[in-house]
């Protein structure tokens, strides 16, 4: 059985978009038939959101633009050291023993790509135009440390 599909119903599909629900919370909270949800949708053109963000959209959520913009340049030096020096600090702002982990795995990660792509046995990283000087040495000075 169908519920008629009326201005007011359309309103208050509407009223739910517009306050940030997602179609299924609609349904389950408020009892919004789902086809009556999909005419709105199709019909009224109206936007719920997806419920889901972006890696981009959770990283950046409190970030002005200079802290978006600093965000980027992380690990863009072409001189090794300076790349360590980076992550040394980056380092620094881990609270537990495994957001450390995840920030050296990542480093390390990054400088053996780097080390690929200068010996051509890989395509360079996207955004990595320059030659970047990248030698076996970073994995030296991270063992000297721990």
């Amino acid at each position: 059985m169908t519920v008629p599909i009326t201005p007011e119903l359309i309103e208050r599909i509407r009223f739910y978009a517009n306050n940030g629900m997602t179609k299924s919370q609609a349904n389950r909270i408020y009892g919004i038939p789902r086809h009556a949800i999909r005419v709105a949708v199709e019909r009224y053109d109206v936007k719920f959101t997806t419920g889901y963000t972006t890696g981009a959209e959770r990283a950046f959520r409190n970030q002005t633009d200079k802290e978006y913009e600093d965000k980027e340049l992380i690990y863009k030096s072409t001189v090794q050291r300076n790349r360590y020096d980076q992550y040394k600090e980056i380092l620094k702002t881990a609270k537990t023993a495994a957001e450390r982990k995840e920030i050296t795995y990542g480093f390390v990660l990054h400088e053996f790509e780097l080390t690929q792509a200068a010996k051509n046995k890989r395509t360079p990283l996207p955004g990595f135009n320059s030659k970047f000087s990248s030698q076996p040495r970073i994995a030296d000075l991270l063992r000297a440390e721990h």
